[in-house]
């Protein structure tokens, strides 16, 4: 149901001054809010509810991409540090190759 929908179906639902007239006085009715003064409120209230959550959709959105973003870049990180780890590995076994061919040379 779209908003429109929604005001439609609550102002046909609701009370008017002619279905209450019997209980309340005559300035109680002149000073009572039309279809359209609701209607107005409740469309300024459904606009106003819509642009805070495109707001925080938006937020939401680069939130979750700056994470993604952090995410490759601890990858990133993971695999360098794996890297380093087997260089110095490789270059630890060579060191102790050398040091045995020089005891043997």
């Amino acid at each position: 149901m779209t908003v429109e929908q929604q005001l439609q179906y609550i102002i046909e639902n609701m009370a008017t001054k002619d279905d209450i007239a019997n209980m309340a006085t005559k300035d109680d009715i002149a000073n009572m809010a039309t279809k359209d003064d609701i209607y107005n409120s409740e469309k300024l209230l459904l606009n106003e509810m819509e642009r805070l959550h495109n707001i925080y959709t938006k937020k939401f959105d680069r939130l979750s991409e700056r994470m993604d973003i952090m995410q490759n870049e601890i990858n990133a990180t993971r695999y360098s540090n794996e890297t380093v780890e087997i260089l110095i590995k490789k270059v630890t076994e060579l060191e102790k190759r050398i040091a045995e061919l020089e005891k043997t040379a």
